[in-house]
């Protein structure tokens, strides 16, 4: 099985994988997990600052709480087809 995750590099030097993206309201979400932590799991936000994509904590308590449903909708749909 091939794997097309990718890792993110973030401002604190931490490494991160990308395990899920979804596009919510034109604007591209991340689930990533810490390489060398796998309990430091996190959802972050890419935007593009003069032509540079930085990721970004989520602030908005009830954004954060969408993005939750959607991307545990998403793990547990990859769940199933692995069963």
């Amino acid at each position: 099985m091939s794997s097309n995750k990718q890792i993110l590099k973030l401002e604190n030097n931490r490494e991160y994988f990308k395990l899920q993206e979804i596009n919510h309201g034109g604007i591209n979400y991340f689930l990533i997990m810490n390489v060398d932590n796998e309990s430091d799991i996190k959802i972050v936000k890419k935007i593009l600052i003069d032509d540079e994509d930085y990721i970004i904590d989520i602030e908005d308590e009830k954004l954060l709480t969408e993005l939750k449903s959607k991307f545990k909708s998403m793990v547990d749909e990859d769940k199933e087809i692995f069963k």
